[in-house]
C-alpha cells in the first residue's frame, strides 16, 4: 500500500521485506542516519525555543552527553534503565546542572580557564572524563573550582 501509493521508495520497501540479516555497512550507514536526524531535530528544536525564549532573558546552552556520563561517573551514580523510565529525569536533571556548570565556568569565562589551562593552577581540563571532577570532585577530593 505505501509502496504503491510513492509513500516509500522500492529500496526502502525491499530493505523493510528482506529476510536475510544486515551487514555491518548497512547498520552503520542506519546509525549514521539517525544520529544525523537527531542532531538535526535538536537543532529545530533549539531554534523554536530561541524564537519563544528571546535573548538576553533566556540563553540556550549546549552540552555534551560526555560531561554529564563522566559526572554521573566520577560521583558513583548508578543508572538502571530495566526498572523504569526515571534515569531520563535524573539524565535530565543532570544535564542541566552539569550544563549550567560548564557554561558559567568555560563559555562565560573564557579568559580564566584558558589561563587556568596554562598554568593548570585550579586543576582546569579540556579532558570529559575529568571535566566533571573539576566542576563537581567526587567524594574524597578536594574541590579546585
Amino acid at each position: 500500500m505505501l509502496r504503491s501509493s510513492g509513500l516509500i521508495s522500492e529500496e526502502t520497501y525491499k530493505r523493510l521485506t528482506r529476510k536475510t540479516p544486515l551487514t555491518d555497512d548497512e547498520l552503520s550507514a542506519f546509525v549514521s542516519r539517525q544520529l544525523t536526524e537527531t542532531q538535526q531535530s535538536t537543532k529545530a528544536v533549539a531554534h523554536i525555543l530561541e524564537q519563544l525564549y528571546p535573548k538576553p532573558k533566556t540563553e540556550i546552552v549546549y552540552v555534551k552527553a560526555a560531561l554529564a556520563h563522566a559526572f554521573r561517573q566520577s560521583n558513583d551514580m548508578l543508572k538502571c534503565r530495566e526498572v523504569n523510565d526515571l534515569h531520563h529525569a535524573k539524565d535530565a536533571y543532570l544535564n542541566i546542572v552539569v550544563g549550567n556548570a560548564y557554561n558559567v565556568k568555560v563559555t562565560h569565562n573564557k579568559v580564566n580557564f584558558i589561563k587556568g589551562l596554562q598554568n593548570n593552577d585550579k586543576g582546569y581540563t579540556v579532558n570529559p572524563e575529568n571535566f566533571s571532577a573539576t566542576i563537581y570532585p567526587a567524594r574524597g577530593r578536594l574541590r579546585t573550582v
